[in-house]
């Protein structure tokens, strides 16, 4: 995304200061003390002084949840099968339907999972939808991706 001179140099900070945590033999992005608010604190980054759409929020956001991602001990859906089996894909699409392919089904299960640890633990879901599809779509498809949601009548 677009970040200013400064701002790319706060997300730098905030980055640094998360990756060194990551580093860590203990580390747990399920603890209590892995947060966006820990970490910017620790980095003399208040990412909640920013806008929910800020493009540092959105980043810090991002990589955040990027560092959690290979982390995590539990995922919600630890496979595509487990996926498929709980929304009861078969049934919807019928069996063997190649409607989505596996790479597809792969990038829905990592956003599925990053959403489940994302909400409510790390963020309210109320008032911070739009915060948590750009932030979990950077995660799982490219920091450069981006959706027009809604009507689409706001330019990008």
């Amino acid at each position: 995304p677009n970040l200013s001179t400064r701002d790319h140099a706060l997300a730098l900070a905030w980055l640094n200061k998360a990756q060194a945590a990551a580093r860590s033999p203990v580390f747990d992005p399920e603890a209590q003390g892995w947060s966006v608010r820990a970490l910017g604190e620790r980095a003399g980054v208040d990412v909640t002084s920013f806008a929910k759409e800020h493009p540092l929020t959105v980043t810090v956001w991002s990589l955040f949840l990027r560092l959690s991602e290979s982390a995590l001990r539990r995922p919600r859906y630890p496979d595509v099968a487990a996926l498929l089996a709980a929304h009861d894909y078969g049934r919807r699409f019928g069996a063997g339907d190649e409607r989505h392919s596996a790479a597809e089904l792969e990038l829905l299960r990592r956003t599925a999972n990053l959403m489940a640890f994302l909400f409510p633990r790390h963020m309210r879901p109320h008032g911070h939808k739009g915060l948590a599809l750009q932030a979990v779509t950077r995660a799982v498809e490219g920091i450069e991706v981006r959706y027009v949601t809604g009507s689409g009548a706001t330019p990008p």
